[in-house]
């Protein structure tokens, strides 16, 4: 292959999102290693399985909508001790400013929400996710249509789930153990909530054949078929944090719990 064919095939076919800044970056901008990528480059993350500009200055904003300098700036601050709010489900959240055509398209295109979901569905989401001191944008929550024509469900990452938990101020820790057949294939998951509150604990007991996720071929989804312990201990976790912790995770499911997206 000569290396103007190379550079065309390693151009971007058309328009991608951002995750840093949900800035569309343009149809054919060069896709580069993150090691070698420029201001003028985009990159895939791996982890997010999301697209971002090379770099800081490229983007010209990091998460929470704050530039690259004003980030650098806030570490000559000293720190302050904060304590983060607990979530209360119960008390009434702000309403955010009605979002713009193009913020909408972003957040659809981001995964955040389905393609189909209305400009009123979104408008709910985000006011569901701060009831819960969640962040739509940086992808702590998203939200699902199980199912044509039902109402989308929030979704969070197993991190958020941790969060939320340590927010209650009781959380203790948990412990999880997988039992395996003779050929090492995992069985059945079990998870361990403790709270400083409760003298007993909370167990969860997930079977695999009940967590895994499937595709519409039939076949287990990606992660469940490359990472099926670390899937199942996740389903796990999820379905016991969830009981012991109703009021911060009450309605929330995990992204173990959800079909391929």
């Amino acid at each position: 292959m000569s290396g103007g064919a190379r550079q065309k095939e390693n151009r971007l076919v058309g328009p991608r999102v951002c995750f840093l800044c949900h800035a569309e970056i343009p149809a054919g901008t060069p896709l580069a290693w993150p090691d070698k990528a420029t201001a003028t480059d985009a990159v895939w993350d791996k982890e997010r399985c999301e697209f971002r500009h090379g770099t800081d200055e490229g983007c010209g904003r990091a998460t929470n909508f704050r530039t690259a300098a004003e980030m650098a700036a806030e570490k000559e601050k000293p720190v302050a001790q904060t304590t983060l709010p607990e979530a209360s489900p119960s008390a009434p959240p702000a309403v955010p400013s009605p979002l713009r055509a193009e913020q909408i398209a972003i957040l659809r295109a981001a995964g955040r929400f389905p393609a189909d979901a209305t400009p009123q569905e979104i408008q709910f989401g985000l006011v569901l996710a701060e009831r819960y001191n969640l962040d739509v944008w940086s992808g702590q929550v998203k939200y699902i249509r199980f199912r044509a024509g039902e109402k989308l469900t929030p979704y969070l990452g197993i991190e958020a789930f941790r969060a939320l938990a340590e927010r209650s101020g009781v959380y203790d820790g948990r412990e999880i153990t997988v039992e395996r057949d003779k050929d090492g294939h995992p069985i059945r998951a079990t998870c361990t909530v403790y709270r400083t509150d409760r003298t007993r604990p909370l167990v969860e007991e997930v079977e695999f054949s009940e967590a895994c996720r499937y595709s519409a071929a039939g076949k287990p989804t990606y992660a469940w078929e490359t990472m099926p312990v670390t899937m199942l201990r996740k389903a796990a976790e999820e379905r016991a944090l969830r009981a012991a912790f109703p009021l911060q995770l009450s309605g929330l499911y995990g992204d173990a719990e959800v079909p391929e997206q």
